[in-house]
């Protein structure tokens, strides 16, 4: 009899090479099904979805599904597309709150149909609520729309929906998705010094500072326990709440609070966060929770230098944080 337990899902869904991931969990089952009501892509292609499982072995295992989609509308529909270009951005790009762009659309009339295009109507949707941008009334052969739109405010899914009428009483419409996330912009610098060395510090991730070796546990995040002369653990350890979660493959250019959470308390790591790290070099980076607050940091290794008999070993690091305010 098998005992194992499957320990991680992935479900993700591809259309004209954008990506988007339904699900990204770690489990702890023996079995594992889920049902869900999903809705297909607007446009006409093929659609891959990917379904990835691990067990407690890091044994893994993925089923592909491919579903054809084809347009129902006549076929005296406008035919539209979104427009690409250098200032242009991409449509489903992951943004900043806040976050000021540019996209549009170029919609012509259906080859053969002898019609023209008739109206326009922009929608925006951020969490299920709708918005009129623009609703105008034209007659063009062709129409070529750009304007500017900014992100929601607050961190989620959100679409812009285009719909273009023409004479014949007909329609066709397209969607332009983004995902707004919080990016991590307060970056800073660190190092952590020999703990039996004549530099030995610690390190307050919350004040971004460092301190006495001998400072209170309740604010060294970082410490390194070096205990021999001359065999320099590469390495910290928090006296603290604070903990830390390997993921090499994060992005730490493009961090954002949603991403570093979604990593430290899931995502495609198997391991756990733990109180200290060990072996770390140059590139290492970790995701920290920093104490038992809603701050975290993405901590990237940038440096680790290793003496010889004066035990003034160091290890340098860079680092960007959010702290999620409650309000």
């Amino acid at each position: 009899m098998n005992n194992n337990k499957l320990s991680y899902l992935k479900i993700s869904r591809t259309f004209n090479d954008i990506n988007i991931t339904l699900m990204d969990s770690i489990i702890a089952v023996p079995e594992f099904i889920i049902e869900g009501n999903y809705t297909t892509i607007v446009s006409e292609g093929v659609e891959q979805w990917s379904f990835i499982t691990k067990d407690d072995l890091n044994l893994s295992n993925e089923i592909r599904i491919n579903i054809t989609t084809q347009n129902n509308f006549t076929t005296g529909a406008p035919v539209i597309k979104i427009l690409t270009g250098s200032e242009l951005l991409p449509n489903g790009s992951v943004i900043d709150t806040n976050y000021l762009f540019k996209t549009g659309i170029l919609a012509v009339p259906k080859a053969g149909t002898n019609t023209t295009l008739t109206h326009l109507v922009v929608i925006n949707n951020f969490d299920g609520v709708n918005s009129i941008i623009t609703d105008s009334i034209i007659n063009t052969d062709s129409l070529y729309y750009i304007n500017e739109f900014r992100a929601s405010a607050t961190p989620g899914d959100e679409y812009w929906k285009f719909t273009v009428f023409a004479n014949n009483g007909e329609s066709s419409f397209i969607y332009f998705f983004v995902s707004v996330q919080r990016y991590m912009e307060q970056i800073c610098n660190g190092i952590l010094w020999n703990s039996i060395g004549p530099s030995a510090n610690i390190w307050n991730l919350v004040l971004n500072e460092s301190d006495n070796i001998n400072a209170d546990d309740s604010i060294t995040d970082m410490v390194n326990t070096t205990t021999e002369s001359e065999n320099f653990y590469q390495g910290w350890q928090a006296k603290n709440y604070t903990k830390f979660k390997l993921d090499n493959s994060y992005d730490f250019e493009n961090a954002t609070i949603e991403t570093a959470i979604d990593a430290y308390s899931g995502g495609t790591i198997l391991n756990q966060p733990k109180p200290y790290t060990y072996n770390v070099g140059p590139g290492s980076i970790y995701i920290s929770r920093i104490r038992t607050s809603d701050e975290y940091a993405v901590i990237k290794v940038t440096a680790v230098e290793n003496t010889s008999n004066d035990d003034i070993d160091k290890i340098e690091f860079i680092y960007k944080k959010y702290r999620i305010w409650n309000t």
